[in-house]
């Protein structure tokens, strides 16, 4: 009797906890009197795929391991009871919501104004998907400034209509058209939840300037969850694939935020719901999904992880007073596992309290992977008297490579003791509770060794992996925790509103990890409580909820992941508008890399902070490669300029702002000059702009013409506005020359803008009359006397050269060499006309060795007195060192000469005879 009790009770319960109702397995579903539609999955094998096709059951889509449908529920009770889906799955995982400081505490201010960036990143051009419950688009934070909304899609999961979007076919689908038109009959109505969080992520502050969202300027696409659903993660999961395929089609990237979740499930991402996921971001860059990682880091230690060895360890439960999934007084767990490390045994059992600890006894133990099918295990406590103290019933599955079991005392017949879940063998496992959602609790005080010796063996509950499960365990989904966002508000009833805490710090119910896998959780943490966002106009009208509103009446207080979780989905927005076709694996690289840590955080990674702080402006920095335009700042009139561009950036492709897509251009016309290039990843960087201004020529001036004597010289100065004159011909500007061709001399001027014009002046050589002159003497001795030169034609000119002293040519004045004599006649132009001749000045200064040979003159160098002493009588002559004659001596063979009056310097002695001549060099001395 007491069997069959039990198994009507478990056939006829369900709960109905805040309206939503839940079934802790698929055989209470069945034996439900449900009529709904169910999202559901079954193993991907080739059997099945060919059941659903007889069948006609649409394939929305599958996964390595899954494949996925929606069907109606009568239909899946009808086969499973004939035993055709075997391996249907069903998911025990109660749905829950996961609740313009924050703009500033992570940057995405500067990136709005683009600060150290090549523009402002506002979302524009990248789709934000809010899974939630629904969205009031009526809140001018969510239209545009011509009226018309900014939500593209709106797909209402609570109302089955009359379209549906294929291939999943339940709820009702809306578009911009009926939601402009007035004709869109969803709303969010029962909390202000998808609103807020749908501000925080995309509100552009239409409504009155405050409270801006991460991505003002994203697209909107709304999907509003029907947490009675059953399999409510594969509904959420076929939210995302809606979202993307709708981004798909619009050429568009996506983000998703889900502000939602299930403290219940493997927390492994290896559920159907997190499989599906994970293949939508495999499938396609430019997608990235962001989830709160849960409010549950104050709920206590709720969460249980053993390592089992050949030690009989085991965990205390304590009954739940209140309401629990399966009513009052009852104990409820679930746990998860891998099937390979499931190789235990387990079983119950009950001891007294303190202070007389002691066992009192326990069921058989079972092998957990025994009756492992799907069917509910009964197992009953009995005291040492035999009497029955509790009964405890199991349900055990695999799924896929994870075990699951959940535990049900449905029967305590003593509250008088703690009751046990032991374990011995090999393996491991990890168990949630918690009374706060609606399971029990585990005891976390015990009694000392000396109290209780075996205590050492009991498994101490913890704080850790307190996250929600299923996707955001997922490796490839960035999970967020939440950090305190603001301390005090003014409220809309002017009154301020303050708050304990410290911004900035880890808000103390923010979900603690890791995964049961053991993958960093969160991932991130950002601004959540005491976050502002858009709130629904139902909810800003009551006046029963201004303490919940800021000043200004268009905006709801709201906190917890929830609302810190849009804060990172708004920055991968502005991410994938920076590069659209990045991945998720790289956004979360560089998030990872550019999170901050502080003394608030304390080293990171950690399971409550995770990699640190969300900063925006540096997470878009790690994706930014400066452009900057080459040129001059300027376009001389009438010419072209040449502007290219300088980046470390590998682009595929160049868009200048004249539509020009080269690497450089050339232009004319002035203005402004911009350039966007994008390289392989969708990362575009857009040069600052470049004002090109329009430079006047300068002035320039070349002077008057010259005519000009042949062999004169000449000086050209260029003169006007310009800085630099080059002129053409070989001519250096105000440096005189001697001009040899005639006709234009052109000068060019530049400025400081590097503009130039040009001028010219000619030049021309005045005539001049033919004329001859030839010399008839071309050769002479050093030391014979000057002659006059042969006259020149016509007559009246003038001789210049070296050794030219009028019309006499001085040999010893000239030198040794050739010498060029130049006959000139000026004529009326006042040109002179020339001619030129030769003369060879020859050394002639050698001593007749036989004659000349007992000569001597000294003293050399004298002061005035010298003798001659000669063999014969000679001719003497004093003569200046340029050969001019001062003084003649008729010379005895010793002649004395006296030239003391002479001044100091060099002269010449000549001395001639019968038989020739000679010099000698004299030097006189001063007195």
């Amino acid at each position: 009797m007491t069997r069959v009790f039990f198994i009507s009770l478990l056939i006829s319960f369900s709960s109905n906890i805040f309206g939503q109702k839940h079934y802790l397995n698929v055989n209470e579903f069945l034996k439900s009197e449900s009529k709904t539609l169910i999202n559901s999955c079954i193993a991907n094998t080739p059997k099945n795929k060919q059941f659903l096709k007889k069948n006609k059951i649409t394939i929305k889509s599958s996964t390595s391991n899954w494949i996925f449908f929606t069907a109606s529920s009568d239909w899946v009770k009808e086969n499973k009871k004939n035993n055709d889906l075997k391996d249907f799955y069903f998911e025990f995982a109660p749905p829950t919501l996961l609740a313009d400081t924050a703009l500033v505490r992570h940057k995405i201010n500067l990136v709005h104004q683009g600060i150290n960036l090549d523009t402002s990143y506002t979302g524009k051009g990248v789709i934000v998907g809010i899974v939630d419950q629904g969205i009031d688009f009526n809140h001018p934070d969510f239209k545009f400034a011509n009226g018309k909304t900014r939500v593209l899609r709106y797909w209402d999961h609570t109302v089955n209509a009359t379209n549906p979007p294929l291939p999943y076919g339940y709820g009702t689908l809306w578009d911009s058209t009926a939601i402009n038109n007035g004709t869109c009959t969803s709303l969010e109505t029962g909390t202000a939840h998808g609103t807020t969080v749908s501000g925080m992520a995309v509100g552009n502050a239409r409504a009155n300037s405050k409270n801006i969202g991460a991505a003002p300027e994203s697209d909107i696409i709304v999907v509003e969850t029907d947490f009675n659903l059953p399999n409510w993660t594969l509904s959420i999961a076929d939210a995302c694939d809606y979202i993307f395929k709708v981004a798909d089609s619009l050429g568009k990237p996506a983000v998703i935020n889900l502000s939602l979740g299930s403290y219940l499930g493997s927390h492994d991402g290896r559920d159907p719901a997190a499989e599906l996921i994970d293949s939508l971001l495999d499938a396609k860059k430019g997608r990235i999904i962001v989830c709160a990682a849960g409010n549950a880091g104050n709920r206590g230690n709720f969460h249980v992880h053993k390592d089992i060895d050949s030690d009989t360890s085991f965990v205390w439960n304590l009954n739940n007073p209140g309401n629990t999934y399966v009513g009052n007084n009852k104990i409820l767990f679930d746990l998860w596992g891998d099937t390979i490390t499931s190789n235990y045994q387990f079983a119950f059992g009950a001891d007294r309290p303190g202070p007389n600890y002691g066992f009192v006894g326990r069921t058989n133990f079972r092998l957990a992977l025994s009756d492992d099918n799907g069917v509910v295990v009964y197992d009953t406590i009995y005291n040492q008297q035999g009497q029955r103290i509790a009964c405890i019933e199991t349900w055990r599955e695999t799924v896929g490579q994870n075990f699951h079991m959940q535990v049900v005392f449905r029967t305590i017949d003593s509250l008088n003791y703690l009751y046990r879940f032991e374990t011995t063998g090999s393996g491991s496992y990890d168990i949630w509770g918690g009374a706060w959602q609606y399971c029990s609790d585990f005891v976390d005080s015990i009694p000392s060794v000396n109290q209780m010796p075996n205590i050492i063996n009991y498994v101490m509950p913890d704080s850790l992996q307190s996250i929600v499960s299923s996707w955001n365990c997922s490796p490839k989904v960035i999970s967020v925790g939440n950090i305190q966002n603001r301390k005090s508000f003014t409220d809309k009833n002017n009154n301020i509103q303050s708050f304990a805490g410290t911004p900035g710090n880890l808000a103390a119910s923010s979900s603690k990890g890791p995964s049961r896998l053991g993958i960093m959780k969160p991932d991130v943490a950002a601004s959540g409580d005491i976050s502002f966002g858009s709130g629904p106009m139902w909810y800003l009208s009551n006046p029963a909820n201004n303490t919940n509103i800021e000043v200004g009446g268009f905006h709801v207080k709201n906190g917890g992941t929830s609302m810190a979780s849009p804060v990172v989905a708004g920055s991968a927005a502005l991410y994938l508008q920076k590069c659209n076709l990045l991945s998720y694996q790289d956004f979360k690289t560089d998030l990872i890399l550019t999170s901050t840590s502080d003394a608030q955080s304390g080293i990171t990674p950690n399971f409550g902070f995770g990699y640190g702080k969300l900063n925006t402006q540096n997470l878009l920095l790690m994706r930014h490669e400066p452009v900057s335009i080459l040129g001059p700042n300027g376009i001389c009139l009438g010419e072209n300029v040449n502007l290219t561009y300088q980046t470390n950036m590998n682009p595929t492709s160049i868009q200048w702002s004249n539509g020009s897509q080269t690497t450089s251009i050339s232009t004319s016309v002035s203005g402004g000059f911009s350039v966007l290039l994008q390289d392989e990843n969708g990362c575009r960087s857009r040069s600052p702009q470049k004002n090109l201004q329009t430079f006047q020529l300068p002035f320039v001036d070349a002077g008057p013409n010259h005519i000009v004597c042949p062999n004169s010289t000449l000086t050209l100065t260029g003169s006007g506005t310009a800085n630099v004159y080059q002129w053409s011909n070989g001519v250096s500007n105000n440096i005189s020359f001697t001009p040899t061709l005639s006709g234009f001399y052109k000068v060019i001027g530049t400025d400081i803008n590097g503009c130039s014009n040009e001028d010219s002046t000619f030049i021309d050589f005045y005539t001049t009359m033919p004329i001859s002159y030839v010399e008839n003497t071309n050769e002479i001795g050093l030391y014979d006397l000057a002659f006059n030169v042969t006259p020149g034609n016509p007559a009246g000119g003038s001789y210049s050269g070296i050794g030219i002293i009028g019309t006499s040519f001085h040999p010893g004045l000239a030198g040794v060499g050739t010498h060029a004599i130049v006959y000139s006649v000026l004529n009326a132009n006042g040109c002179y006309s020339t001619d030129t001749s030769f003369i060879t000045v020859i050394d002639n200064a050698g001593v007749n060795e036989q004659d000349f040979a007992e000569s001597m003159v000294y003293p050399n160098p004298t002061k005035g007195i010298i003798f001659i002493s000669n063999s014969i009588e000679t001719t003497a002559e004093l003569l200046t060192s340029e050969g001019k004659q001062l003084k003649e001596y008729n010379l005895e063979p010793l002649a004395q000469i006296d030239f003391t009056n002479f001044p100091a310097g060099i002269y010449l002695i000549r001395l001639r005879n019968i038989y020739g001549s000679a010099v000698f060099k004299l030097i006189k001395h001063d007195e």
